[in-house]
């Protein structure tokens, strides 16, 4: 990942340096990171630390910082995507979309397709099997709807063989 927005940074600003990614790095990692942490990992001055990371968030490269919800905790035990193909792209289409996605759980990331019409729609919801049945029998009945497939999904940590054969890769 971290390889990726290397690339991506350097198409914005050619100033950008491994400095200013090691502290990306770390506060992807952890937002909520003190600035003399990150200046002890990455081998920099408190000072310089606090100064680039001013920066990169002035030249909009660090946008915000989220929260990280254990939707679990709250009764949302299973997240699904959701791929919704639709006949056209409009407002009011993903308006709909997302009102009746909102009614079965918990939108964590809703995205618009750009190579067709449609949107992807991650909901964390109490039972996926209950929603899937219920998500099948609602929006295929919407006129502007052409499609639909979910798919139960969860996170890799770090204590999960695809992330080592993922980390493998990168090297």
């Amino acid at each position: 990942m971290l390889k990726l927005i290397k690339d991506s940074v350097h198409a914005q600003d050619d100033n950008v340096d491994s400095f200013d990614l090691a502290i990306i790095k770390e506060l992807s990692n952890n937002a909520r990171s003190m600035n003399t942490e990150i200046s002890e990992r990455i081998c920099l001055s408190p000072s310089a630390t606090l100064r680039r990371h001013r920066k990169l968030e002035e030249s909009n490269v660090i946008e915000g910082y989220h929260a990280k919800i254990n939707y679990s905790l709250l009764g949302y035990h299973d997240v699904i995507m959701l791929e919704v193909k639709t006949s056209i792209l409009a407002p009011q289409v993903a308006f709909e979309v997302r009102r009746i996605a909102e009614t079965y759980g918990k939108i964590t990331n809703f995205y618009r397709c750009v190579d067709e019409p449609g949107f992807v729609v991650f909901l964390a919801v109490a039972s996926a099997s209950d929603t899937a049945v219920q998500l099948h029998q609602h929006l295929p009945n919407l006129q502007f709807v052409n499609g639909l497939k979910l798919r139960l999904i969860s996170p890799i940590n770090s204590n999960d063989p695809c992330w080592e054969s993922q980390r493998e890769s990168e090297t």
